[in-house]
């Protein structure tokens, strides 16, 4: 039902992140903003009432330390273009750009992935290069 492309990640965001809001909280001691570009499309033959990405999808970053970093709950703050949580309803065949970011330990960004999995468990997880 749902496709996922990624189109970037940036492993040190801070800066990015910080221009959008001010008063976005800068990450902890030894943690890094990883922000990431996505494109979310919904299959044409989807159910007629649409979905939400938001609600059918979990992202996390899984650093090279093999923990996952969630992105749900917006934990670098407001983003520059709209979050996975924030895209809405969309309907058969469409594509909505998306942002995406977790906190992770600096040591664990390089060589990370991102994982998108089901919210409610069924289907494979998918990995997509991270930073």
């Amino acid at each position: 039902m749902w496709s996922v492309t990624f189109t970037g990640t940036n492993g040190d965001a801070w800066a990015e992140v910080h221009q959008v809001n001010q008063f976005n909280t800068e990450p902890k001691a030894g943690y890094s903003d990883v922000v990431g570009t996505a494109n979310v499309s919904l299959a044409k033959s989807a159910d007629a009432g649409g979905a939400d990405p938001g609600q059918s999808l979990t992202v996390a970053y899984v650093g090279s330390d093999g923990n996952s970093y969630p992105t749900i709950n917006q934990p670098c703050g407001v983003l520059a273009d709209t979050s996975l949580q924030e895209a809405g309803t969309m309907y058969g065949g469409a594509t909505h750009p998306v942002l995406v970011c977790a906190q992770v330990p600096a040591a664990a960004v390089a060589h990370g992935t991102w994982s998108v999995t089901y919210v409610d468990g069924t289907g494979p997880t998918a990995f997509f290069a991270g930073a």
